[in-house]
Order: C-alpha cells, then sequence, then structure tokens
C-alpha cells in the first residue's frame, strides 16, 4: 500500500517531459533513429506549442512518420491542416492521413539501415 501511495505521488511530482528538460538519452536515441524516440521527441515539441517548437515537432515527426510511427502520422495530418510551423496544406495533411496505420517497408539485414534497425531490437 505504501508502494502504491509513494508510486502515484512520483507520478503526480514528475515533470511533465518539455522542450526545456528533453533527457540527453531521448535525444541520442532519435538522432540515431529509434522511432519511439522519434514519436516522443516530436510529442514533447508538438504539446509545447509555439513557431519554434512546432518547427522542432515537424522534424521529429517526419522522421517516424515515415518509418511508419501511427501516431507521429496522426499529428502531422494536425500540423498540416492547422497549418502549425508550416504552412496549411490540406493535401499534405489528407496524404498523411491515408497513410495512418500502413507501415512502411522495413529494409533488410544487408541494408545499412536494415543492420541499425537490427542492432537496435537487439
Amino acid at each position: 500500500m505504501i508502494r502504491n501511495t509513494f508510486k502515484t505521488l512520483k507520478t503526480i511530482f514528475t515533470p511533465r517531459p518539455s522542450a526545456t528538460n528533453i533527457s540527453p538519452r531521448l535525444l541520442e536515441l532519435a538522432t540515431s533513429g529509434n522511432v519511439d524516440a522519434q514519436a516522443k521527441l516530436s510529442e514533447i515539441y508538438f504539446n509545447d506549442g509555439g513557431e519554434e517548437h512546432y518547427a522542432a515537432s515537424l522534424h521529429w515527426n517526419r522522421q517516424a512518420a515515415r518509418q511508419g510511427h501511427p501516431a507521429a502520422q496522426a499529428r502531422l495530418v494536425t500540423i498540416y491542416q492547422r497549418g502549425l510551423g508550416v504552412e496549411h496544406d490540406p493535401q499534405e495533411a489528407s496524404r498523411w492521413l491515408r497513410s495512418i496505420g500502413h507501415p512502411r517497408p522495413r529494409p533488410e539485414p544487408g541494408h545499412p539501415v536494415g543492420n541499425k534497425i537490427a542492432k537496435q531490437e537487439a
């Protein structure tokens, strides 16, 4: 019971990730191509708002969405529909909307990118 209470309090008082307190490890993983880290970074920047954060969110959303991450693809729909940090572009929003849930084909293990993905998953 005390453990559950402590866990709940820790959750309540742990600051929400924001652009000002991004973990260097998260940034390192995202930069190395980890799709989940890219999606998390894009979410953090998207939720912080503001032109400079929307630009960073757009960058990381594109990276994750190109790898088939559905939440990143959905955020791109919102970004282009509302013109958040980019020109309002309903056609681009529609393109990403159609791609949600359709993962991109993964490279073969012998391909340089495929080797990188295989190492991350090991």
